[in-house]
């Protein structure tokens, strides 16, 4: 068989898994992704790729809402993709359940740069739709866990096809890393989102690598390509009879893998296999107490960490009405009292965080301090930017801390002037300055007026 034609049916096979079930608006947007990198400025052409057809224009004219800047059936004059690949994965925080992981394999490090910048762009386009995407860029060999879900999820949708061996035959192939029969390397990537299921699940493959335990197989007669990963882990739990961890598998899966389209037929069966189906409540059926509970028995809280069920949170658990407390020396919501904090801003910005406080939500501030009349506009702005990567929020009084990222995690950090440290930061302002009148003296005021002379 072609070699092209053997990389072109193996790349159809894993998209078969996954592109059906999508909603056909997040399919649409897919397919658009190697034209947007190509319209507007700057162009990012992909190797081998034309840059629009007639239907990819007018897809392009409907989802942007105005005229595409680019011309129909020319090649891009700047090649800057070798290879342009797309993995879905569960996503807890919009309709569709899915969320995008943007592997760019860039022609040349000099690229880097302005490949992100588009990026930044498409990640735009998909934000209207509540679709987060996480753009990778890389030209090197990947971790070895990013190679087996490449390989066996990953859809090429522009450019070269991903290879796991150096000189593999053939001009349209990219060696993409080594992809052992047993993985040796836990290295991860971070990304924007987070969730305590794929946390715990991330954390028990970890400790499977390292006690040598880690088989990756690219297929299984009769198994979902997305659940393959997981199925070792079960089986020797299973094996160890290891009541605990196996609940938390099963309970990681069912919430992570059962509303994703492509595994939700597979999940339903499992939970059929687990007798669990009758008494499963979804994420979407929890309250902000019971999400946050469970998440504490997946995912225990670490040191100065703000407690966050996930990342971007939920939609259905935002409040009518948050009233701002203060018990003793701490401040919290009356309506939740799960987390108090001595400054005020913390627990306000840890309410739009959690999906409490948003658009709708009214909120009650006490007479003192004086908060400013856009106080929660500046908080929705502050979300909006943790969205778009900001790494640090830090107060308008440096001296009461900031607020963090770290590995998808938020913390508190009493650290002063973080704005003078490296990251995306964002400034919350949401005090009234105070202004305060000064009171002059004027006592012996009149030997320091000048006095008419001789002369003036």
């Amino acid at each position: 068989m072609d070699t092209a034609t053997a990389h072109v049916r193996k790349n159809i096979d894993r998209a078969r898994h996954s592109l059906p079930y999508l909603h056909p608006t997040v399919r649409e947007l897919i397919s658009l992704i190697p034209a947007l990198f190509c319209e507007g400025r700057p162009v990012a052409g992909i190797s081998g790729h034309c840059a629009c057809t007639q239907d990819v224009y007018n897809l392009l004219k409907k989802h942007l809402g105005r005229r595409p800047e680019i011309i129909v059936g020319r090649l891009p004059d700047t090649v800057m993709l070798e290879s342009l690949i797309v993995l879905l994965r569960p996503c807890l925080s919009n309709e569709f359940s899915c969320s995008i992981k943007l592997l760019c394999r860039a022609r040349s490090e000099r690229f880097t740069q302005e490949i992100r910048e588009k990026a930044g762009q498409i990640r735009e386009v998909f934000r209207t739709v509540g679709v987060p995407v996480t753009c990778l860029v890389h030209g090197d060999a990947l971790p070895q866990l990013l190679v087996y879900d490449v390989m066996r999820t990953g859809i090429v949708l522009a450019g070269m096809h991903p290879v796991i061996r150096l000189g593999a035959p053939g001009e349209s192939v990219n060696y993409i890393g080594e992809l052992p029969h047993n993985i040796t390397d836990p290295s991860r990537l971070e990304y924007a989102q987070w969730n305590p299921f794929q946390c715990f699940l991330d954390q028990e493959v970890t400790r499977f690598i390292e006690a040598a335990d880690y088989p990756a197989p690219l297929s299984i007669p009769g198994a979902n390509p997305f659940l393959i990963p997981y199925l070792h882990i079960l089986h020797r739990y299973d094996e160890m009879m290891a009541t605990d961890a196996l609940e938390k598998i099963r309970t990681c899966l069912s919430h992570l893998f059962g509303p994703f389209p492509p595994t939700r037929e597979a999940m339903n069966a499992l939970l059929q296999a687990w007798r669990r189906k009758d008494s499963f409540l979804g994420v979407g059926e929890m309250s902000f107490t019971t999400a946050l509970y469970l998440r504490k028995w997946l995912v225990p809280l670490e040191a100065g960490e703000l407690p966050i069920f996930s990342w971007p949170p939920p939609g259905h658990v935002a409040l009518a009405e948050a009233h701002l407390c203060r018990s003793g020396d701490l401040w919290h919501l009356g309506e939740m009292g799960e987390y108090r904090h001595p400054y005020p801003w913390v627990v306000l910005l840890w309410g739009v965080m959690t999906g409490l406080i948003n658009q709708v939500t009214r909120l009650v501030f006490p007479s003192t301090p004086r908060f400013r009349r856009d106080a929660k506009q500046r908080l929705l702005a502050a979300y909006q930017g943790l969205l778009q990567g900001v790494d640090i929020i830090v107060p308008e009084d440096h001296q009461q801390g900031s607020v963090r990222r770290t590995n998808g995690r938020y913390f508190f950090s009493d650290k002063p002037f973080a704005i003078l440290e490296t990251g995306t930061k964002h400034s919350l302002e949401l005090f009234e300055s105070i202004k305060k009148k000064a009171l002059l003296d004027d006592i012996d005021l009149e030997k320091y007026e000048r006095k008419p002379g001789k002369g003036t």
